[in-house]
């Protein structure tokens, strides 16, 4: 069985905690509203690309624990093929913790755990998985040695990548040729570029000096304002849609997801941008990693 896109990532269990602001050092910030739901940057971007409609398999590792299969099971429902999802016995699965504040800003603090128990070895057995894929999405929050594995066994295939380089960690891969498409908000985009993005005209500058350094193509997202994105044929600007926020947990993810999505399926790059865009904008209007990810009928809707 083939899947157009293989997600190489990982997946969390996501503790929420919506207060009025975030504390001061030190400070308890009372009478906040607690949720749990599914996240994990790679869990996320592949429930964003099999609810958009695509045929997902996703590649990760999970704790021997009671999350471990909650997750799986969840990723299921969504139509995920996991039978790659690795168990560790000695790490528990990947938690995060995250403040959500009056805003819909969000700060998070995440425990690993079974993440960077991701193995080169456990990838190097879905070669062919990964080399019959149209693309493989990928980011930064999983074993960077199993990271690099991934690129390495994709070294002399044609299957696209997409790689989020996110969270921003020395040690992941150096940007290269190899990657179709870089994905980066403005923060990681100054780490990689040394240009601090708060216009447009940087975001053109952040991603033309990003290109030089390997990748085909650029998506540089910017919030509210958008995505600049820059090909070997030019750049351009595709406008964010504009929506109330009330969490923007996971709306890089569910823009990664969705794009994959789209350019699987054929969509020209500008189009697959703006289907991404408007798959992030409703994540944004809801609370949570993925039950806040929308189906492929209320993308379409809102576009």
């Amino acid at each position: 069985m083939e899947f157009p896109i293989t997600v190489v990532g990982s997946a969390n269990v996501d503790m929420i905690m919506q207060v009025e602001r975030f504390p001061a050092p030190g400070e308890t910030v009372s009478d906040g509203r607690f949720s749990q739901a599914f996240g994990g940057k790679g869990a996320n971007q592949a429930v964003a690309a099999a609810r958009a409609g695509g045929r997902v398999a996703f590649l990760g590792c999970v704790g021997s624990d009671a999350f471990g299969e909650a997750i799986l099971e969840n990723l299921r429902r969504d139509g995920i093929f996991t039978e790659p999802v690795a168990r560790s016995v000695s790490e528990p699965t990947g938690l995060a913790m995250i403040l959500i504040n009056r805003q819909g800003e969000n700060c998070i603090a995440a425990a690993p755990g079974a993440n960077n128990a991701l193995t080169p070895e456990h990838i190097e057995s879905y070669a062919t998985l990964l080399k019959r894929s149209r693309m493989v999405v990928t980011q930064a929050e999983i074993a960077c040695s199993a990271l690099k594995k991934t690129f390495e066994v994709l070294a002399d295939s044609e299957t696209a990548i997409l790689f989020n380089f996110a969270p921003i960690r020395k040690e992941a891969p150096k940007l290269s040729s190899r990657i179709t498409y870089l994905v980066v908000n403005e923060t990681e985009a100054a780490y990689l570029s040394g240009v601090q993005v708060g216009t447009l005209r940087e975001a053109e500058l952040a991603a033309q000096i990003l290109q030089r350094q390997g990748p085909q193509n650029v998506l540089l997202t910017l919030g509210a304002n958008g995505v600049w994105v820059a090909t070997p044929q030019g750049g351009f600007h595709v406008p964010a849609l504009p929506v109330q926020a009330i969490d923007t947990t996971a709306a890089g993810d569910v823009f990664c997801g969705a794009f994959a999505t789209a350019i699987t399926q054929g969509q020209p790059l500008r189009e697959a941008v703006r289907f991404a865009c408007a798959a992030a904008a409703l994540c944004v209007t809801r609370l949570g990693a993925q039950p806040s990810i929308p189906y492929r009928q209320e993308i379409e809707a809102m576009l």
